[in-house]
């Protein structure tokens, strides 16, 4: 396989590396989501659990404050015993104080509807809290185990178009501009092999003639269909080829 063939079979395979190493770090994030949903309705529940039971400690705060008001309001009608000349005013004055007592218990007994309420809604947000707890704990380690991967990817990345800039160095610019082109007309796949008289860019037949041509793999030739830069693969390795055409330089036996 002459050289330029060999080096853009190369290229072609580290391009295919890097597509999946950059696809590997944009969709690594996307997989928070699903910790993500699941803390957001935890989190929604909890939310909720606390509005309501601040409401329910806002209104019971509320009704002890009026029953303290109704107590200190029959303590103080009890006390005014001297303004009472009749006993229509004594009977009226009783009336009165059984009427705030009255009252009293009323509020009272709303108080303990809100304190039962309460119990249950605390109860209820304890557990949706230990929910979220483990929800976040599950979700801060998913965020670390992913930091730790797109750093992986990352350095395999950069290591990768390392070696792929080494290899494109000794490709002629129009050679170059050429496999940029249909790499980037062509879902990342400029360069691909020939089998059995069909391209494995489209999948296409290609004439007899040219798949014989391609088979020498000794010029850059492509697809009449998809235009891709088509090669032969042999099965036989760069070292065996070299040899072959005794470009192999073997070490002197010591």
């Amino acid at each position: 396989m002459i050289e330029e063939l060999s080096l853009l079979k190369d290229i072609q395979v580290l391009d295919t590396e890097i597509v999946k190493l950059k696809t590997r770090a944009q969709n690594l994030p996307r997989e928070l989501n699903t910790f993500d949903q699941s803390y957001k309705e935890v989190k929604v529940d909890v939310d909720r659990l606390k509005a309501e039971l601040d409401v329910t400690t806002k209104k019971r705060n509320e009704f002890e404050r009026l029953v303290s008001e109704k107590i200190e309001r029959i303590k103080k009608l009890k006390e005014k015993t001297d303004d009472i000349k009749t006993n229509k005013e004594y009977q009226s004055r009783l009336k009165e104080v059984e009427q705030v007592e009255k009252e009293r218990r009323t509020i009272e007994d709303e108080i303990l509807v809100l304190m039962e309420r309460g119990e249950v809604i605390e109860k209820a947000l304890s557990v949706a809290q230990k929910k979220l707890n483990i929800e976040t704990s599950k979700i801060e380690e998913k965020r670390n185990s992913v930091k730790k991967e797109v750093e992986i990817v990352e350095k395999e990345l950069q290591a990768l178009l390392i070696k792929r800039d080494d290899l494109a160095k000794p490709l002629d610019k129009a050679t170059y501009d050429r496999y940029m082109h249909l790499l980037q007309r062509k879902n990342s796949l400029a360069v691909v092999k020939a089998d059995k008289e069909v391209c494995q860019g489209c999948y296409m037949n290609i004439p007899p003639q040219l798949f014989v041509e391609v088979m020498r793999n000794d010029h850059i030739l492509t697809c009449p269909q998809c235009g891709r830069i088509m090669y032969y693969d042999n099965g036989k390795d760069k070292e065996q080829e070299e040899l072959e055409r005794g470009e192999h330089t073997t070490r002197p036996a010591t």
